[in-house]
């Protein structure tokens, strides 16, 4: 199997272990718009390394981002947009060599998105929304110039911004090296 899209529907309960073990040969994981809850398992991505696209948003999931996400090398989107997750910003995924939109809106992430310690990384980082959560603390002017793509700018006056991000969340699978966007709405962040 290479995609599985479960979303929209009414699934409830969690999202089961054992979907681990079948997960290795997908490009596509598609669970939004569903009431799953519980959080999502641990190991659920340790043999997911040809994972392309993870969209788990709009369900009721808590707890953590799994550190086994780390695993999917091959990761170009993950959304996880309104849910419950409850975790500090994931500066971990910045590892990920492909990974060009990172949706977390909508959830209870928390502290710092900045660390002086942690490396930046997300140098193919297109779009991020971390809008609607509880980040604070200060982003340095250099916080960003890690993020080469996002200066790869073909659009006038910033108009690409608003409309780039909804033509993401409405067509999905059309988002390959298209939009350029940071949304930092209602944190409580600092800009140097």
């Amino acid at each position: 199997m290479y995609l599985l899209d479960l979303s929209n529907n009414s699934f409830t309960g969690s999202i089961p272990q054992c979907l681990g073990n079948t997960i290795g040969g997908l490009a596509t994981l598609s669970m939004q718009n569903n009431n799953l809850s519980g959080s999502l398992p641990p190991d659920l991505f340790v043999n997911a390394t040809i994972l392309l696209l993870v969209d788990v948003s709009s369900n009721q999931l808590e707890g953590k981002l799994p550190k086994s996400l780390i695993n999917c090398l091959s990761l170009e989107l993950l959304s996880v947009e309104s849910n419950r997750i409850k975790d500090e910003f994931p500066s971990w995924l910045g590892s990920l060599p492909s990974l060009n939109v990172l949706i977390l809106r909508s959830n209870e992430f928390y502290g710092p998105v900045y660390h002086p310690n942690v490396s930046i990384g997300f140098q193919s980082l297109e779009v991020i929304d971390i809008s609607q959560n509880n980040f604070n603390g200060t982003l340095p002017p250099f916080f960003f110039s890690n993020w080469r793509l996002m200066a790869m700018l073909n659009k006038e006056a910033g108009e690409y911004m608003m409309d780039a991000y909804f033509f993401v969340i409405v067509s999905i699978v059309r988002f390959f090296n298209v939009w350029c966007d940071v949304v930092f709405w209602n944190n409580a962040i600092c800009f140097w």
